[in-house]
Parts: C-alpha cells; sequence; structure tokens
C-alpha cells in the first residue's frame, strides 16, 4: 500500500500537473504568432473564414482527439502521454519508442514500472528527434534530389503502414490472442462497412478492449 501511494503522489500527481502547465503554454505560445501579425500589422481572417477552417479540421481530425487518447494511453502511461501529446508525433516516433523500451526492459504497460520506462523512451525519442530532424531540414532535400523517384515515393507511402505493421506484430508476439482477432475487426471494417475513417477507428477502439474483456472473463486468455 505505502508503495502504491508513493508511485501516485511522487509521479502521478507531479506528472500530471507539470502537464497541464507545459500544455497550457504550448497553447499559449501557440497562438503568439497570430497574436503578433494582429497586433502589430491588423492583419486577421473573417470570422466565416476562421469558422470554416475549424469546421474543416474538426471534421477530419475531431474524433482523432479522443481516439489516440484512449488508443495510446495504456502504452503511453500518465507522464508518456503528456510528452507525446505536447510534443506530436505520437503514431511514427513516440509509440514505437515507448513499446519497444517496455519490451526490451521486459516490463508491463500500464504498470507504474512500465508508465516510468515508457517516459525515459519517449523522452529519448524526442532528444533523438531533434537531432535528426535538424540534420534532415540541413541536409534532408538535399538527399532527396538524389533519390530515385521509387525511393521518394517508398518513403511518402509506406513508412507509417511499417511502422504500424511492425508494431502490431510486436505487441501480438506478447498475447497472440488478442492479436489475432484485433486485425482481422479492422480488416472487416475496412472491407465491408464502408464506415468512414474516424468512425471505423472508434469502433476497433473500443471493440476491441470488449472483445478482450469477455476473453478475460471466460479465461480464454489471461
Amino acid at each position: 500500500m505505502s508503495k502504491e501511494y508513493s508511485y501516485q503522489e511522487e509521479w502521478i500527481k507531479p506528472a500530471i500537473r507539470i502537464g497541464r502547465i507545459s500544455i497550457i503554454l504550448i497553447i499559449i505560445t501557440s497562438f503568439l504568432p497570430v497574436a503578433y501579425l494582429y497586433f502589430k500589422y491588423g492583419v486577421i481572417p473573417p470570422m466565416n473564414q476562421l469558422i470554416n477552417a475549424w469546421v474543416g479540421v474538426a471534421t477530419t481530425f475531431g474524433a482523432f482527439y479522443v481516439i489516440e487518447l484512449f488508443s495510446y494511453f495504456p502504452i503511453f502511461g500518465t507522464a508518456g502521454s503528456y510528452l507525446a501529446i505536447s510534443t506530436g508525433n505520437m503514431v511514427n516516433l513516440k509509440l514505437p519508442a515507448s513499446a519497444t523500451a517496455q519490451e526490451v526492459l521486459g516490463v508491463e504497460n500500464g504498470t507504474p514500472k512500465g508508465e516510468v520506462v515508457s517516459m525515459l523512451g519517449i523522452a529519448g525519442s524526442i532528444v533523438t528527434n531533434l537531432v535528426f530532424l535538424t540534420i534532415c531540414v540541413v541536409l534532408g532535400s538535399q538527399i532527396m534530389k538524389v533519390m530515385p523517384a521509387s525511393i521518394e515515393k517508398a518513403f511518402n507511402e509506406f513508412t507509417i503502414p511499417a511502422l504500424f505493421g511492425a508494431l502490431y506484430g510486436q505487441l501480438s508476439l506478447s498475447n497472440p490472442k488478442i492479436g489475432i482477432f484485433a486485425l482481422p475487426m479492422s480488416l472487416i471494417m475496412y472491407k465491408f462497412f464502408n464506415l468512414p475513417q474516424w468512425l471505423m477507428l472508434i469502433v476497433v477502439v473500443i471493440g476491441t478492449p470488449l472483445i478482450t474483456r469477455g476473453l478475460y472473463k471466460k479465461k480464454i486468455i489471461e
């Protein structure tokens, strides 16, 4: 009991407090360039254009505001979620880094040890990303100019699917019985129901845990 209390008091609560402050500061600083243009030069789009732009973005990405939190929190943990959300690249960088760090050290996600390892993995990915991003920004355009068109197309079209496939395989190895039905559910939604992508994600994200819970109750998986 004392260990659990210490974990809540010394890790979870400070992570939430620091995370909230950081997110608020990020939101404020995100509007600083817009505020500068308005107060310095009086430049601001008409309200109807702002609303139309927001509706367009919300329609396309609004579901991800909820889906990503439910999808990635069991792997990221509290501190890792704040880090990942505030720095971006959740799918193609933070998720593989978190899952790989936990697998290499042999800790289970959702546990106190798993959350600490997840946060450290995400923090390491942020530093690595900054270094390589700087290199890519400086040299990336020059490198891509000498690449064949087929390689450039492969980078653009297959990087994310490859990462998801590798991550699915990695996580399925820890519990194959869950992995067996998780992928077919996604394929069935995509092939036969012709649902919008955001709705298909909601069905899969909610349906997979519900099926898993039922299998646990029936003691088919442990």
